[in-house]
């Protein structure tokens, strides 16, 4: 496997390995500093076809 794949792979293992971490300080994020409605979720997350590499696109005022 050439380098640069091994270096991927790698990435992309770290960031499945965060996703669970990542989505619960989102969660604590909002429901301690957002009011109902100030939080809109878009793009692959909302549509459900992210992967290990997807954004989170959260736009804020």
């Amino acid at each position: 496997m050439p380098r640069i794949d091994m270096a991927l792979d790698k990435w992309i293992e770290v960031a499945k390995a965060r996703e669970a971490e990542l989505k619960d300080a989102v969660r604590r994020f909002v429901l301690e500093h957002c009011t109902r409605g100030d939080v809109v979720l878009l793009s692959s997350r909302t549509r459900g076809d992210s992967h290990a590499l997807s954004d989170w696109d959260i736009p804020h005022n």
